[in-house]
């Protein structure tokens, strides 16, 4: 689970995403959306920022790469807080 707390995160998320080719994200009601599809992007995370105030948001991947890209912001947000 990946918490965004504030536009900052946000943004670094959203610049993460974008160095990935595959990010999936599950939002609380159980509907898929690819991060990759800018029009899915919008509704997913549109959907996820507004069922809570810091959404812990469930993204995956299939490629190791950008499963470490997730890791390594998840690690950067954590000492940065």
């Amino acid at each position: 689970m990946l918490t965004v707390r504030n536009n900052e995160e946000l943004k670094l998320f959203l610049d993460t995403v974008d160095q990935c080719e595959d990010v999936i994200l599950v939002t609380p009601d159980g509907m898929e959306y690819n991060l990759k599809d800018l029009r899915e992007r919008f509704i997913g995370l549109g959907k996820a920022m507004n069922a809570e105030e810091n959404p812990e948001l469930e993204v995956y991947s299939q490629n190791r790469e950008d499963v470490a890209r997730l890791f390594h912001y998840m690690e950067s947000i954590e000492t940065a807080a």
